[in-house]
C-alpha cells in the first residue's frame, strides 16, 4: 500500500482527523499492514495493550471475557487506540468476524514518533478534547448537588 493511501485511511480515524498531512505522513510511515482470518482473535481482554488497529477490510467484534458483545466494527473504524496512550491491559477481546486487513500502529514506535515530533501530541489532545466535549454535550443532564463548602464550576 502506498504512503498516500495510508494517509487517506488514517485521516478517517477520529483520533487522527485533526492532524495535518505532514503529521499523518509521519504516522503512515510507522504503520504496518496485518491480516487475520475470520474467527481469529486479534487480541484478548486482559492482555497488555501494545498497538491499535484500523480496519481496511473486513469486520471485528468487540466482546467481553464473558462473551457479551459490545460492538461490531467495520471498514475504516479503529479499535485498541487507548493502548497507544496508557499501559492498561486490554478492556475487551477483538475477534475478526470476516477475513480482515488492518493498519496496525505499534505503541513503542508511536511513542518514539511523539518524542521526535511533539506537535503531533497536541493534535491528538485536541481531538480527544473534542470527543469528550461532544460526548458530554450529548449526555443527558444530571442533577448535581453541591457538598457544603464545595463550589461547582464548568
Amino acid at each position: 500500500m502506498l504512503t498516500l493511501e495510508r494517509i487517506l485511511l488514517l485521516k478517517q480515524v477520529s483520533l487522527f482527523a485533526g492532524l495535518n498531512i505532514q503529521e499523518l505522513r509521519l504516522i503512515a510511515d510507522i504503520v504496518e499492514e496485518t491480516e487475520e482470518d475470520q474467527g481469529e482473535i486479534v487480541f484478548n481482554q486482559g492482555e497488555p495493550g501494545d498497538s491499535m488497529y484500523m480496519i481496511i477490510e473486513g469486520g471485528v467484534q468487540i466482546v467481553l471475557a464473558d462473551g457479551t458483545p459490545v460492538k461490531t466494527l467495520s471498514t475504516f473504524e479503529a479499535f485498541g487506540e487507548m493502548a497507544l496512550i496508557d499501559d492498561e491491559p486490554r478492556s475487551a477481546t477483538a475477534k475478526a468476524v470476516a477475513p480482515c486487513k488492518f493498519l496496525r500502529i505499534d505503541r513503542d514506535r508511536f511513542v518514539a514518533l511523539l518524542g521526535q515530533y511533539p506537535e503531533i501530541s497536541m493534535g491528538l489532545l485536541r481531538m480527544m478534547s473534542r470527543r469528550i466535549r461532544s460526548e458530554l454535550a450529548a449526555a443527558p443532564a444530571v442533577a448535581h448537588q453541591e457538598e457544603p463548602g464545595m463550589a461547582f464550576r464548568q
